[in-house]
């Protein structure tokens, strides 16, 4: 197909009268450059904002690797493309330990679709990133063309897998908390344990996973049955995890330092140092609004003084006051906690303050695109 394609358009310019200007639509191979130039909707005065307007449409048929749009000094348009190559097939080197089936469905790169120009870079990350899920952390994977004619290429990903790494134990120097509490929450698991369960499976489930845990230790073939990969990534989440239990048990001021990791050839020790701080509990509790008691909501907090401090609680008791809010008919308004320290005792007094809220109204309903 010829590279140059010229063809024309009859514009009409309002209050001029009829103008010839020709659309040039340059380096279309695969394309029809008809759909380019209906795409594009450019007239004899468009602007900048036009031409932009005209690019992202032209981009919006399919990836191409660059668009350009000029107004010559004829007066006609020039549309320069360049068309990504066509994928004729993808291949995998280097590749030992993984389901290439996953690997294929995992790449945007297939045969028969253009190679978008982000796929380059953007295919090789994936793949880096669905190895080290698993725990090769130091996997290495680039995307090699090869040119083929008209216009197609193929792919060949060369993957270095590198070694699997596992996590052989977790523990919490510093703790008291029993540690099996803690590692359950963690995605980090060590050998022996479960994986990480959703939170539908409901807490009895979850709860049997420490009890499992340790059944497996003490008879010696947990770390056996369950190897799971370690993933650097997820030990900041473990941390924040961690963090947050900690605040619903009251230790407010708890610290947990960088987890430190030892090595043993591929299995991994991970510990997480732990300054739990003092526990914390409940002081006076009271509903204000306007600087005033409201005794009727106060009386219908499950909150009591005495009670270990949670933030869970905390947040769960603001979510009970302003649904009752607004089942009394006052949409408008949202419940604030005022926390007071006292360093002394150990306690937190809490105020709810009861504040207004940004009024927000339905002006209308429209419906569109109704036929029946």
């Amino acid at each position: 197909m010829a590279s140059l394609w010229r063809l024309a358009a009859l514009l009409l310019i309002c209050g001029v009268g009829p103008a010839h200007t020709e659309i040039i639509v340059r380096g279309a191979e695969t394309v029809d450059p008809q759909d380019i130039i209906e795409a594009a909707e450019l007239s004899p005065d468009a602007g900048p904002n036009d031409v932009e307007d005209a690019l992202y449409r032209i981009w919006g048929l399919i990836p191409f690797e660059d668009v350009r749009i000029d107004h010559v000094s004829s007066g006609d348009w020039l549309i320069t493309v360049v068309e990504p190559p066509i994928i004729a097939d993808v291949r995998f080197e280097g590749v030992e330990q993984m389901d290439l089936e996953t690997l294929e469905e995992w790449v945007f790169s297939e045969p028969g679709a253009y190679l978008a120009p982000g796929w380059r870079e953007y295919d090789p990350v994936r793949i880096v990133n669905l190895y080290r899920s698993d725990g090769y952390r130091d996997v290495r994977a680039e995307m090699r063309t090869i040119d083929l004619e008209n216009g197609y290429t193929n792919i060949v990903f060369a993957v270095e897998e590198g070694e699997r790494f596992t996590v052989r134990s977790v523990s919490f120097p510093g703790a008291t908390v029993d540690a099996c509490v803690l590692a359950d929450k963690l995605y980090t698991r060590a050998a022996g344990s479960l994986p990480l369960l959703p939170d539908d499976v409901g807490q009895d489930i979850r709860g049997g996973t420490a009890v499992f845990y340790r059944l497996m230790q003490e008879i010696g073939v947990g770390s056996e049955l369950f190897k799971h990969p370690f993933r650097a990534d997820d030990l900041d989440f473990d941390v924040t995890v961690l963090r947050q239990h900690y605040m619903g048990i009251g230790r407010i001021d708890v610290r947990i330092s960088p987890p430190e990791i030892t090595e043993n050839g591929t299995e991994i020790d991970v510990a997480f140092p732990i300054d739990e701080g003092p526990v914390y509990r409940l002081g006076d509790l009271e509903v204000v609004e306007d600087g005033r008691p409201d005794t009727a909501l106060t009386g219908r907090l499950t909150l009591r003084s005495g009670d270990i401090y949670s933030n869970v609680a905390v947040e769960e008791t603001i979510v009970m006051l302003e649904d009752a809010l607004i089942a009394s008919g006052r949409t408008f308004v949202r419940v604030d906690p005022r926390i007071d320290r006292d360093d002394a005792t150990r306690t937190l007094s809490i105020t709810f303050e009861i504040a207004p809220d940004l009024e927000l109204w339905i002006a209308g309903i429209s419906f569109s695109g109704l036929e029946e």
